[in-house]
């Protein structure tokens, strides 16, 4: 671990306000994360603001608290702030003046690359973000009821892909089966995350899957998106789940999905068993994990992008081979 959470107990006990910032573009664990541990704090008394600089996705909405998540315009900007599930200051994305004008920060998060830029950080790589919350509820003395429970469930099957990812510990069935206990809905968020998806989506999935290019003997996998190609389905957050959709073909380790947006363009990594795109991501300044990654190139095409993202993948296969 990097950091510590006796660090984090004293930074909550010694603050009675906080602002929560979750991720840019954000997912169902970045939400859930933040949505507990806003709950946690307020069970203790404390103030609290949920604060992300993109919009809820129409997907994690069912998330408890989600509804009150602010734009970083609408925030109250508290003097403690806390960045949930944050790689690096980029990710905050607009919401980095808050927790620049912070007087004290905090940091909790799971990614490897995390460079530890908060006043006090929690960083544990082996664990999803929000067994950490978990744990630092239950070392905060705060009860843990059905929607808190919920929350932090969402945020695991969501991190997890429902469990299947080799980010699963014992640790984490444990906490989820004490989480099922405390009232979350399996069944329910399941449904919701990964069995509810709107039309446009499933349209657009087809339409990049159907563009997919194969290199390397069927080892890498692309696909790619343009805004105006994107457009006529639904909001960019529908891109979801193609990367992960790229990778689950049987010949596939790297899978790259890329999008354009303005004059840059957003690239998804994942690799199947044994490949660390998390060193791919690093090498363009961009972070993650080993299996799940990305980043961003600036001022070029997306078919300029996708030569580039061949070439580092190939270059990470190699040496995965050498290894």
């Amino acid at each position: 671990m990097k950091g510590s959470m006796e660090k984090i107990l004293r930074f909550v006990e010694q603050n009675d306000a906080f602002s929560i910032i979750s991720h840019v573009a954000p997912d169902g664990d970045t939400i859930g994360s933040g949505t507990a541990l806003s709950r946690i704090l307020r069970r203790l008394g404390k103030r609290t603001e949920n604060v992300c600089c993109d919009q809820v996705p129409d997907a994690y909405k069912f998330i408890p608290g989600a509804e009150e998540i602010l734009l970083p315009e609408d925030a109250r900007g508290f003097d403690a702030v806390i960045a949930v599930d944050c790689a690096d200051k980029g990710r905050l994305g607009s919401a980095e003046g808050i927790f620049d004008r912070a007087g004290v920060t905090a940091n909790i998060d799971h990614h490897g690359t995390n460079a530890t830029y908060a006043d006090n950080n929690m960083i544990e790589e082996t664990a999803a973000c929000a067994e950490l919350i978990y744990r630092l509820g239950r070392a905060l003395g705060a009860e843990i009821d059905a929607e808190t429970a919920n929350c932090l469930f969402a945020a695991l099957v969501t991190d997890t892909g429902s469990f299947a990812y080799s980010n699963v510990t014992k640790d984490t069935m444990a906490i989820a089966g004490e989480l099922v206990a405390l009232g979350a809905n399996n069944a329910l968020i399941n449904r919701l995350v990964y069995h509810n998806e709107p039309a446009g989506k499933v349209k657009m999935h087809a339409y990049a899957l159907e563009r997919l290019h194969l290199y390397s003997e069927g080892r890498i996998a692309t696909a790619m998106l343009t805004e105006s190609e994107m457009d006529p389905f639904g909001p960019e957050a529908y891109t979801e789940g193609i990367v992960e959709k790229l990778r689950d073909i049987d010949t596939v380790e790297i899978a790259a999905f890329l999008r354009q947006k303005g004059r840059d363009v957003k690239v998804s990594l994942r690799a199947k068993k044994y490949a660390d795109v998390a060193r791919i991501a690093a090498s363009k300044n961009g972070g993650g994990h080993p299996r799940a990654a990305g980043y961003t190139e600036y001022g070029i095409t997306a078919a300029e992008a996708e030569k580039i993202a061949v070439r580092l993948a190939e270059k990470e296969l190699q040496a995965c081979w050498k290894e």
